[in-house]
């Protein structure tokens, strides 16, 4: 008998979790398997709706306000009863906690997943409840070994904890991008060379070491910031002219492949999807040496790693980088093949493990 699966999150503005939410419904509706999705929250006006390839009446936005939301709570059960799922996979802490207690009444079996070492994100209180409802889950997911680290330094099992790496449908990078399309889009020279960082503008990604470092450099570069956050008016005044905020974007692949170089100086991260894209990209890769990086990003081999917190070691890389054409071919081949681990059939094979 088909299984059925059934994924609770936020909604599908654009970001890295639900990035990843699309490419397994749309790799399980592939493979035959029965999916629906609820989401809290209406969609935003960026959204990735339009990007899933489901059928209309197994999308449904149940609107819960907040865990006192008594009527929220109501219509969730009931969406969840109705689907009556063998499995319900949620990211993020609150869809987390929503579905855990929902699930735990209907009797579901949920997966949670935990996208990001928290340990200066959640409150206190976000660490309890994650502490007092673990059992209810079949598995935590972590999406990294720095992520399991984390939750059980506060306090989630070890033996509830499994990693499965962020994972990209790397046949969307396999559409050759219009380079010069984009880079006239954008207002960049063509010949220029482009860094470009993907992310939310906020102080863990350190979108301020990136642009201190990138104005140490001459001329003939331009820096292309692919995001929004709460940091983006800050960011805007440290900038010079060559510094391009390109907003939230749909076309990450080509825009990575119309890139040079993709930078990442994270302070922290949990395992960014970022990251992973430029690797399916096959273009060569800077970051800094947070925990995660480590574990896929091997110095010298397959990208270069700086020190965290360090624009000066930053701006020399990437000028090292820019100027070594032999250098960015041997990184971005051997990124290309590292990403083959990470294709979006090994996650959902991963996650039917648990069905």
């Amino acid at each position: 008998m088909n299984k059925k699966i059934l994924f609770i999150i936020n909604n599908l503005g654009i970001g890295g979790a639900e990035r990843l939410v699309v490419d397994d419904v749309n790799e399980m509706m592939k493979q035959g398997i029965d999916i629906s999705i609820i989401t809290l929250r209406p969609e935003p006006k960026e959204s990735l709706f339009s990007q899933l390839k489901i059928p209309a009446d197994r999308f449904r936005c149940v609107y819960f306000k907040n865990l006192l939301d008594i009527p929220g709570w109501i219509r969730v059960i009931k969406a969840i009863k109705e689907v009556n799922p063998d499995l319900v996979i949620t990211q993020l802490w609150f869809e987390n906690t929503v579905g855990r207690i929902a699930s735990i009444i209907v009797g579901a079996k949920i997966i949670t997943f935990e996208q990001n070492v928290y340990d200066s994100v959640k409150t206190r209180k976000m660490f309890v409840v994650d502490y007092l409802l673990q059992s209810l889950s079949a598995r935590v997911i972590a999406v990294s070994e720095a992520v399991k680290r984390s939750l059980i330094k506060h306090g989630i099992k070890e033996k509830r904890i499994n990693i499965v790496p962020n994972s990209v449908n790397l046949d969307a990078f396999k559409i050759l991008p219009d380079k010069n399309g984009i880079r006239q889009e954008l207002g960049i020279p063509q010949g220029s060379f482009i860094f470009v960082f993907v992310g939310r503008l906020i102080h863990q990604k350190a979108v301020d070491i990136l642009i201190k470092a990138f104005k140490e450099l001459d001329e003939n570069s331009y820096l292309l910031v692919v995001g929004q956050g709460q940091e983006k008016g800050r960011l805007e005044k440290l900038a010079n002219d060559r510094v391009i905020f390109a907003g939230i974007r749909k076309d990450i692949p080509q825009i990575l492949m119309s890139s040079d170089c993709f930078v990442l100086p994270s302070r922290y991260e949990g395992w960014p999807l970022a990251l992973t894209e430029a690797l399916a990209a096959g273009i060569p890769i800077i970051v800094s040496d947070f925990e995660a990086a480590r574990e896929v990003i091997k110095d010298k081999e397959n990208g270069l790693v700086v020190p965290r917190e360090d624009h000066v070691s930053l701006a020399l890389t990437m000028r090292e980088m820019r100027e070594n054409k032999e250098l960015r071919k041997r990184l971005g081949e051997e990124a290309k093949r590292s990403a083959e681990r990470f294709s979006i059939e090994n996650h959902v094979r991963a996650i039917l493990r648990y069905t």
